[in-house]
Order: C-alpha cells, then sequence, then structure tokens
C-alpha cells in the first residue's frame, strides 16, 4: 500500500515504479527469510510423519537435527562475511541456512517428545513431557524478548547472525551431550538388539535384577 500510494507523489513515473518495486521486494525477501525455515519444518515434519521414513534411531534423529542447527546459522553468517547481503547470492546462501534450520526444527520435534516417553519411568512419564512443553514456551518466550532487544537493529544478515546465536551455542552444547545419551529400549527391540535393550533398562535402573530386566524387556516386545 506504501508503494502504490508513492506512485501519486511524484511525476516521475521511473522513479516512482522504482520505488515501489523496492518496496515489493523487500517485502517479500523479509517475509521469505522469516518464513522459509517455519515452511520447511512444517512441510519435513508431515513428510517424516507420513512416510515413517527417519534418518535411524532416535539417537541418530537427535543428531541431525543438532547438525541442521549448527549449519544452518553458519550459513547465515557465510552470507553476511564472506557474500553481500544485498546481492542474490547471499541471499540465496541465507536461505539455505534457512532450510537446514527448518530441518533441525522437524527432526527434533519429531524425535524429542517419543524419546522422552519412552526412556521416562512411567511414574514420571507426565513429568517429563511437562518439562519438555514448558522448556518449548520458555525457549519461545525469551526468542521474543531477545528479538525485541534486537528490534532497533536494521533488517541485514548480522541482525539473523546475532538472533541466532543463541541456538547455534545451545545447538554445539546439544551434540556434545549426546555422546552420554543412551538409546531408548523400545529403539534398540525394534533393530533386534535385545543385548542393548537389556544393558539400556540396567543402566536406567541400577540396582535392578536381571529377571525384572528381561522381563522388562519382554514385556516391551
Amino acid at each position: 500500500l506504501v508503494a502504490l500510494g508513492k506512485l501519486g507523489d511524484t511525476d516521475d513515473d521511473a522513479e516512482s515504479w522504482a520505488f515501489a518495486s523496492t518496496i515489493t521486494n523487500t517485502f517479500w525477501m523479509e517475509t521469505l527469510a522469516v518464513n522459509m525455515s517455519i515452511l520447511v519444518a512444517s512441510l519435513s515434519l508431515l513428510f517424516f510423519s507420513f512416510s515413517g521414513v527417519t534418518m535411524g534411531d532416535h539417537k541418530v534423529n537427535l543428531t541431525v537435527s543438532a547438525c541442521a542447527f549448527i549449519i544452518g546459522p553458519l550459513l547465515y553468517w557465510c552470507s553476511c562475511l564472506f557474500v553481500s547481503w544485498n546481492g542474490a547470492s547471499g541471499f540465496l546462501v541465507f536461505l539455505c541456512g534457512q532450510v537446514f534450520f527448518g530441518i533441525g526444527v522437524s527432526m527434533a520435534a519429531m524425535t524429542v517428545g517419543p524419546y522422552l516417553a519412552e526412556i521416562a519411568p512411567p511414574q514420571n512419564r507426565g513429568a517429563y513431557g511437562a518439562v519438555q512443553e514448558f522448556g518449548a514456551v520458555l525457549g519461545i518466550c525469551i526468542s521474543l524478548c531477545y528479538a525485541a532487544i534486537l528490534d532497533r537493529c536494521s533488517w541485514s544478515a548480522t541482525y539473523f547472525a546475532v538472533y541466532w546465536a543463541p541456538g547455534w551455542l545451545s545447538a554445539v552444547v546439544m551434540l556434545a551431550c549426546l555422546k552420554w545419551t543412551v538409546e531408548t529400549p523400545r529403539a534398540c527391540l525394534l533393530q533386534g538388539r535385545d543385548a542393548d535393550a537389556v544393558a539400556t533398562f540396567s543402566y536406567l535402573c541400577p540396582g535392578a535384577s536381571n529377571n525384572l530386566l528381561q522381563s522388562t524387556v519382554d514385556e516391551i516386545r
């Protein structure tokens, strides 16, 4: 509307249309930049959910998610430091970062809930789920407050690079913590790894007898 209103403010039609084109292009670029990761996350989550295709067990999915969260901001920073943000190449690199980030979101959304449900003791399963949802809501609130602080910055690659820095750091921590993360017994059984399922139960329930561990595995099977 601003662009169309500007058309009548000058006698120079070429200048008016140039201004309108600039406003329109900026709007679509900013809209695409903000929503690309959400669009990719939604589409990939639907694909993985209905097709049953996964990258492997839960740990593999979480590793892929963490790597995607790391690669996405790195591409943002590359679009800012090594290529021209105002050029087509810089914006394309930035959108690639958004695509990776969207894949990371979908993989995490698909994996974290089932992983917590399978790894948590039955009496604490609801608490684990509540902590997960609380963490998701808290993360959204923190990101909105963080964005409000950065809102005085101009719309540029620098803005998004700074905005996604905490997400990049948390993904690095997540990737490091996966070294000490165990696979769920149910996922082990689905892959025919009965011994690993028993070993996981032994790790999660120290002191349990072998008969109890084996009966629990048989019950899940």
